[in-house]
């Protein structure tokens, strides 16, 4: 928690938790017992609790600089429509698996449908 006190965020910030609860974090900011504890700063959540948010699909993991990763997840109707692409893509890969043809031909579908995913996700970023 003390590198936090180093930089500058907005007001207010939000803290995610994973172990503990932030107030518990907050309470004794010097203990060693938060060494074990992942806390991290989070600049979308916009919900105050969990349970707002009723689904939760992730869209992306990815390096941002040496030692900061970006998680990019969705909610609500957002993450129902990830689940069904990811479900329907999934599918159309199986079947593209049981059609005869070359493996090129199959290569090719597989690369044309992971064009069209990361499309997909790209306009589900942009939608917030």
């Amino acid at each position: 928690m003390d590198v936090f006190a180093k930089e500058v965020y907005p007001d207010p910030v939000r803290v995610v938790a994973i172990g503990r609860k932030v107030e518990d974090l907050l309470s004794d900011p010097q203990s060693e017992e938060w060494l074990s504890i992942s806390a991290e700063l989070c600049g979308g959540t916009h919900i105050s609790n969990t349970r707002e948010a009723k689904g939760f699909a992730l869209l992306s993991e990815e390096g941002i600089a040496k030692g900061i990763r970006r998680v990019t997840t969705v909610t609500l109707d957002y993450a129902l429509k990830a689940a069904e692409l990811a479900s329907s893509l999934g599918q159309e890969a199986n079947e593209a698996s049981k059609t005869e043809g070359s493996l090129l031909e199959q290569n090719q579908v597989m690369k044309s449908k992971k064009k069209i995913a990361e499309e997909n996700i790209q306009s589900y970023k942009s939608c917030w």
